[in-house]
């Protein structure tokens, strides 16, 4: 019998990041097998499976495997960078003061926003943690620590008078 062709074998089905779309894996079909791939939109393993178009003439590597493979692909978590907080310089003045961390939709800020001078602690939680982590690589909650100073009174000075005693 003649040589079946070998067909090279993908090693894996790749990775993709999360972007919150329906995603499928990044290998394609090509003169000698078709790619069905599952799709997927959140963090996780999915399948493709590969089909040789003409299983009399051609087979898998150096084998006569002619049977469809299955490879597994993989959504990974995107990534966030944690929010940092400005220099800036908060005083007391009796209004509500806020410090100003970047807002995101990918995480929720707490503990952010103050009246009195005094030293606080705000919480970022990312929103999603299946499929968001932090740039770090990890998904537990984020903390910065901000002040409100207290307000500045500038003293009084005393300027002499003379008064004239007129009766």
């Amino acid at each position: 019998p003649d040589e079946k062709t070998a067909v090279g074998i993908p090693t894996s089905g790749g990775s993709l990041i999360y972007n919150g779309q329906e995603q499928t894996a990044s290998i394609l079909g090509n003169d000698y097998y078709t790619a069905s791939s599952e799709t997927g939109t959140n963090v996780g393993e999915y399948s493709v499976t590969l089909t040789l178009k003409d299983t009399e003439n051609s087979a898998w590597g150096n084998t006569d495997n002619t049977e469809p493979l299955t490879l597994k692909w993989y959504i990974v978590k995107a990534t966030v960078a944690q929010p940092t907080l400005p220099t800036q310089s908060i005083s007391y003045d009796g209004n509500l003061k806020t410090c100003n961390i970047e807002k995101s939709s990918t995480y929720t800020i707490a503990g952010n926003a103050a009246v009195e001078a005094g030293n606080y602690t705000a919480t970022i939680e990312l929103n999603d943690t299946e499929n968001y982590e932090w740039s770090n690589g990890g998904t537990s909650p984020h903390t910065i620590n901000w002040t409100i100073k207290k307000m500045q009174v500038v003293r009084p000075s005393q300027t002499t008078q003379s008064f004239i005693y007129n009766g």
